[in-house]
């Protein structure tokens, strides 16, 4: 009677699934590596030592792998570049997700740098990825400020944490498989709903007095505070009835105010907002550009350069009603005549119930 070979078995130490034969390299059930050197780069090092080759840490160099999401880097390398991508498409304006072009093409890039890294040399990249993911997220938020809250910047934003888990701790192929794909599905969805929300009708607002009706790729901002990303301006009167509004994928903001009945000439009130935008910027011009379309009469108007080829403008007109209407608008020196049209063109003006007499 022939004797039965003998095997050494015994349990997963993550899972718990037994039994498992000693010449197993991973665990059946859960996939993770026994061994996270096995079948790794090794050192040619002649010193070292055969022990610390073999089962060493990165001490002994950067090539010596660590870690299984260093063994197969492929999924995090994929979900790094579609951040990355999203970035460089943000840059470029194919996908509206904040008026800062330089900004998200610098963290286009270090997204793909990452991933190139991390596909070439995983054991130097993997830390950067680690130490970078946090600070990615503080960027993206950054950048996207202006829309906040809004599901699209939040869903990116919070990406890179998702590629920290990927890269963290003991990974297996299923959790990298599924922070590829979150990675991949929000970035699909936040940017189809920005570049669907641009080529759509802006919003309509209404007021006291006025009905606003914005462009596309213009929304409504709720916070004043919103729109010193596009506008430095502060200090007007508070008095004011105010609409702000920006388009960021054109990198435009501005807003519409209206002075009650007497309150204030066309001609003080356009001088006013100039000087405020001045005090950031340059000389405040005198200009003949009117805005068609409006009611009233007595329109003043000046520009103001800002500098890096933006431009403001703020323009005042007379209303039939004694009203005085304001509207203040900064943006590149080649969209922005054909933005005041536009925001003049959508903006309609009734008297307000106060001012019925």
């Amino acid at each position: 009677m022939a004797k039965r070979a003998y095997t050494v078995e015994t349990a997963c130490p993550y899972c718990g699934h037994s039994p498992i034969a000693a010449e197993e390299e991973r665990c059946p059930k859960c996939m993770r590596a026994f061994k996270v050197t096995s079948g790794l780069l090794r050192h040619n090092d002649r010193e070292q030592a055969p022990v610390d080759a073999e089962f060493g840490t990165r001490i002994g160099g950067l090539d010596l792998l660590t870690s299984d999401a260093e063994v197969h880097p492929g999924t995090m390398v994929a979900a790094l570049g579609a951040l990355g991508a999203l970035a460089l498409a943000s840059a470029t304006g194919a996908v509206p997700m904040g008026p800062e072009p330089a900004g998200f093409a610098v963290l286009g890039v270090a997204n793909l740098g990452l991933a190139l890294a991390l596909l070439v040399a995983p054991g130097f990249a993997r830390p950067l990825v680690i130490v970078s993911a946090p600070l990615q997220t503080a960027t993206w938020l950054w950048l996207g400020r202006h829309a906040l809250p809004s599901f699209p910047i939040i869903s990116v934003a919070i990406l890179p944490l998702g590629v920290l888990a990927g890269v963290s701790g003991a990974t297996g192929p299923r959790r990298r498989s599924l922070v590829l794909v979150a990675v991949l599905g929000l970035c699909t969805f936040a940017g189809t709903v920005r570049v669907l929300r641009r080529n759509q009708p802006g919003p309509h607002a209404t007021g006291p007095g006025l009905a606003l009706q914005l462009p596309s790729g213009f929304e409504l901002l709720q916070r004043p505070e919103q729109l010193l990303v596009y506008l430095p301006i502060q200090g007007m009167d508070g008095r004011l009835q105010t609409f702000a509004f920006a388009d960021p994928a054109r990198a435009v903001g501005g807003f519409w105010s209206l002075a009650a009945r007497n309150q204030i000439t066309p001609g003080k009130l356009a001088e006013a907002a100039s000087e405020l935008l001045a005090s950031e910027g340059g000389e405040a011009v005198l200009v003949h550009d009117e805005l068609r379309g409006l009611p009233g009469s007595g329109q003043v108007a000046y520009e103001i350069a800002l500098g890096g080829g933006r431009v403001a403008s703020a323009t005042a007109v007379h209303l039939p009603d004694d009203r005085t209407a304001l509207l203040v608008v900064a943006g590149p020196a080649g969209v922005l005549p054909e933005v005041r049209q536009a925001l003049a063109r959508g903006a309609s003006f009734t008297v307000a119930a106060a001012d019925r007499r």
